[in-house]
């Protein structure tokens, strides 16, 4: 008897197959961004760590500043902050080219600064020092408070780095020259309400295990901005002053949801592809320019230019209203 021919898949097979591993990857996604969720919730929202009845929390407070002695030009800041909720905005004071106001509610930490001005150049810095802090202990430090000064005086080229930390950035008003942020397991908000008084060279952030939120990117007047993020939920709000000409964002996220929001009217060129694990939703305003590029009507060669690149999630573009 001659051999039988293989049997083909049947097409319900091959789609049941299809669905089966879309809803696998669903529950991925979903369960990647419900454990992202859950940990902000635990490090913010939950209740502080167990303590003694009656124990009292002791509050130490410190103080640092540097002076402006009148020959500094430009300010290089490169600060590492960790556990505890982090202010940004400008010195008080006219002479001050930082101040930073620093809460702690652990007698194990230590803040550790250093300031000093050199030719035309000024230069500060400040860590958390001291003893290693458990995973319960973090909850503990929930109390602890950084607030940072800054010059709206001289420009500022600043490194950001944030451990596991809640975060209100406020930059309006501030010449801020560079800005390098590192976001760790982070609940972060930067904000630009006014325009930025210099050109702002380099926009670099990296938002690890993030719920991160910038809102006035257009008044930032950024040259170049580089995004990376890696789980969570991301909004980058591109309101405010058009951005310089020939400005780029290059935005890379793994498994997140990413909200892009654009002004009406402000030239853009969009490149975003979308895959199977991967949902992009753009304006029906914008023109198809390619498989994976879009555009407004008549963007031209000095529109803002946003690249994406997207790893399981949902990527949504849409119009400010």
């Amino acid at each position: 008897m001659p051999p039988l021919d293989p049997i083909a898949p049947r097409p319900t097979s091959r789609r049941a197959l299809r669905i089966g591993l879309l809803a696998g990857l669903v529950v991925v996604v979903v369960g990647g961004l419900a454990f992202a969720a859950s940990s902000f919730v635990f490090l913010w929202n939950g209740e502080q760590a167990s303590l003694p009845a009656g124990a009292p929390v002791e509050v130490v407070r410190y103080f640092f500043e540097l002076q402006d002695e009148g020959d500094a030009e430009v300010l290089d800041a490169d600060l590492e902050v960790a556990l505890g909720a982090v202010r940004v905005g400008p010195t008080a004071e006219d002479e001050a080219l930082f101040q930073a106001e620093v809460d702690l509610t652990s007698d194990r930490l230590r803040p550790r600064f250093e300031g000093e001005t050199a030719g035309d150049r000024a230069r500060v810095s400040l860590s958390l020092g001291g003893e290693e802090v458990s995973l319960r202990g973090v909850r503990a430090t929930r109390g602890n408070a950084w607030r940072l000064y800054f010059s709206e005086r001289v420009p500022l080229d600043l490194t950001l780095s944030l451990g596991a930390a809640e975060a209100d950035l406020d930059f309006s008003g501030i010449p801020l020259a560079a800005l390098a942020l590192d976001c760790g397991m982070t609940k972060a908000r930067l904000r630009f309400d006014a325009p930025n008084p210099v050109p702002l060279e380099r926009l670099a952030i990296s938002a690890g295990l993030s719920n991160f939120e910038a809102r006035g990117l257009g008044n930032a007047r950024f040259q170049r901005l580089d995004f990376n993020g890696d789980a969570g939920d991301f909004t980058l709000d591109f309101s405010g002053a058009a951005p310089d000409p020939g400005a780029t964002a290059n935005v890379n996220v793994g498994m997140a949801a990413l909200t892009l929001v654009l002004p009406a009217g402000l030239p853009v060129v969009l490149d975003a592809p979308s895959s199977f694990a991967t949902h992009v939703d753009v304006p029906s305003a914008f023109e198809r320019r390619g498989k994976s590029r879009w555009a407004t009507p008549g963007a031209d060669g000095l529109a803002l230019r946003i690249a994406v690149n997207a790893g399981p999630g949902n990527v949504r573009v849409r119009l400010a209203d």
